[in-house]
């Protein structure tokens, strides 16, 4: 465990260095598209969801990151408040999952336009669209989400 610790430490900090070389130029005036990303509660594995925040403002999002253990209530006021884009939901330990299908439910709840993105190592492992409906897009690992053009993904979800 202190091994992941460490692995997990030197990813955050190489992560928040390359942060400074993406950030983009804040003259614009251009209304952004928002991506609003956090791990489900309890989960305290973030780096997939850093790593998603960084592909976003990569793609000149305007990203609202809020990391690890976000309880829904906090979900829920933030999406009222932004209307975000997309909302990317991170999940990595299987006993979070259980978790998943009440904050999407009450996330799409809110009938706002914006497509939820569950970012999962899991997927893999455990069949995640049983927990997701057509507003909602899996992505397995980061290599899928850079593939894809973000831009697109907001317009390609009913």
């Amino acid at each position: 465990m202190a091994d992941e610790h460490l692995a997990t430490g030197t990813a955050d900090y190489v992560l928040t260095k390359l942060q400074f070389h993406v950030e983009p130029d804040k003259q614009q005036s251009e209304k952004k598209n928002q991506a609003m990303i956090f791990c489900v509660e309890g989960e305290e594995h973030y780096i997939g969801a850093k790593m998603a925040a960084s592909v976003f403002k990569e793609y000149d999002w305007d990203v609202r990151y809020f990391g690890p253990n976000l309880p829904l209530q906090h979900d829920i006021y933030y999406a009222n408040k932004s209307k975000p884009d997309i909302i990317c939901i991170s999940v990595t330990v299987s006993h979070h999952l259980q978790l998943l299908p009440e904050y999407i439910q009450v996330l799409e709840s809110l009938q706002q336009n914006f497509t939820i993105i569950v970012g999962s190592r899991l997927s893999d492992k455990y069949n995640l669209e049983k927990f997701t409906t057509k507003q909602t897009k899996i992505i397995k690992d980061l290599s899928e989400l850079t593939s894809i053009n973000t831009n697109d993904v907001v317009h390609s979800i009913p």
